[in-house]
């Protein structure tokens, strides 16, 4: 004799993986992922910046805008660096 299914345990299984599935395990990654949670993992592989000599330190023109370098102090007396770029003469549409 064949034993008969019980589909309403059948649904609920699907139900439940279901659930598991599209719904927990993507809030789970969501909150392991968040930035309150995984700030190590933030700090040592993504934010991370190179010393001076290494890296690209050229400066891109834009539009014919070539940035200049420019030093100041702040407020408080501190040295800082920052790159100035000063717009072009408007044209005139002929």
């Amino acid at each position: 004799m064949r034993k008969s299914i019980k589909w309403s345990f059948v649904a609920r299984g699907v139900a439940i993986c279901s659930t598991i599935l599209f719904v927990l395990l993507p809030l789970a990654i969501y909150i392991a992922l968040s930035p309150v949670v995984a700030q190590p993992l933030y700090s040592k592989l993504i934010f991370q910046p190179t010393k001076y000599p290494t890296g690209d330190w050229s400066y891109a023109t834009i539009r014919g805008i070539k940035p200049t370098d420019a030093d100041f102090k702040s407020e408080n007396g501190n040295s800082l660096h920052g790159l100035i770029n000063y717009l072009a003469p408007k044209r005139q549409c002929s």
